[in-house]
């Protein structure tokens, strides 16, 4: 259940964001080979957020807005396009940082092939959300999990060596996703988790007072925004390619 005062919790939401595109910033500024991925990657999917809002509101959260947008009963707000561009911007250039310095292939030029698969993929994300919120009725949060992971399990499959390096970061940056809660979000803002969030919709599972599904967040976002570019630099049904293997 959510607990109704709110009113202490205005400005969470914003804060959080705030991080969020300061670190873009800074890993776009210090990330010169990859700021194509980084900035293709932050644009084809700062949208991504909004429509997940869709059913995440009030099913999953309930957040405050400062500049809330409401279209038709479809309610969201700025803060969800900025922090799905940061968040997806962010995996990007870590993912692309590491693996320019472990061997992988500097990358092309941006081509109207890349960007359309890259949609193909959030396409495919958006049909299967629909399925499982929509017609299955699975919980809202679980099926964003897996409208995101499926059509990254099926970019990597048969690409162990990309795998191997965003499995790892994705875990790593999920961490840092939970010390960014535990050390800054809530000392500012105590009780945030319990007033914004439905845990009701949640399995219950907590590290130090956090629920485990925005760790699975981040995870399975970083695991797909992560290597999207450089996957669909080729045909990612394609076995092998000299981008991503």
């Amino acid at each position: 259940m959510f607990n109704l005062d709110i009113s202490g919790f205005t400005y969470a939401y914003t804060v959080m964001t705030t991080v969020f595109i300061v670190v873009w910033a800074v890993v776009f500024i210090f990330s010169r080979h990859s700021r194509p991925a980084i900035f293709w990657t932050s644009l084809i999917l700062c949208f991504a957020g909004p429509v997940a809002e869709l059913w995440l509101i009030p099913d999953y959260w309930n957040p405050v807005y400062i500049f809330p947008i409401s279209i038709n009963g479809w309610h969201f707000g700025a803060a969800d396009i900025v922090i799905s561009f940061a968040a997806a911007g962010i995996a990007a250039g870590v993912f692309e940082q590491v693996a320019l310095r472990t061997g992988f292939t500097p990358l092309p030029h941006v081509t109207y092939k890349i960007i359309l698969r890259i949609f193909c993929l959030v396409s495919l994300g958006f049909l299967i959300m629909v399925v499982l919120a929509s017609v299955v009725n699975l919980i809202h949060i679980y099926a964003l999990l897996f409208a995101v992971a499926i059509p990254a399990i099926i970019m990597l499959y048969n690409r162990v060596k990309t795998a191997l390096l965003i499995v790892p970061l994705g875990v790593v940056l999920s961490f840092l996703f939970w010390l960014l809660y535990l050390s800054f979000i809530i000392p500012l803002f105590p009780g945030v988790i319990e007033a914004l969030w439905n845990l009701d919709k949640t399995l219950g599972i907590t590290l130090a007072g956090i629920h485990v599904e925005e760790m699975l967040w981040a995870f399975t976002t970083v695991l797909f925004a992560g290597p999207v570019y450089r996957i669909c630099c080729s045909d990612f049904f394609k076995r092998t390619s000299i981008y991503s293997q």
